[in-house]
């Protein structure tokens, strides 16, 4: 349920260094689309972040299978990204 390899990332600072450049950029887009709403924009981050590692989270577990083709895998989180924003857009309209 909650994949097969559950392990302690602050173990593993190098993992955790190379995810934070990811985060400060994520956290910047949505300082720069979102009004400065400090509530607000955290959800939008963490609702983005968690959208993306959901996502990644079941295909490398093979939850979602596309096969070798990995143009559909980049389709769906392009897909989905597109519908959070939609989604963020009409909310703040």
């Amino acid at each position: 349920m909650f994949g097969e390899h559950m392990i302690e990332l602050a173990e593993f600072e190098e993992v955790v260094a190379a995810g934070r450049p990811t985060r400060q950029l994520l956290q910047q887009i949505v300082a720069e689309c979102v009004p400065s709403d400090d509530e607000y924009a955290q959800t939008v981050e963490h609702t983005a972040w968690s959208l993306v590692h959901g996502v990644t989270s079941l295909l490398t577990e093979n939850e979602i299978r596309f096969g070798p083709d990995t143009s559909k895998a980049e389709k769906l989180i392009n897909d989905s990204i597109r519908m959070l924003i939609s989604g963020i857009r009409a909310e703040l309209a």
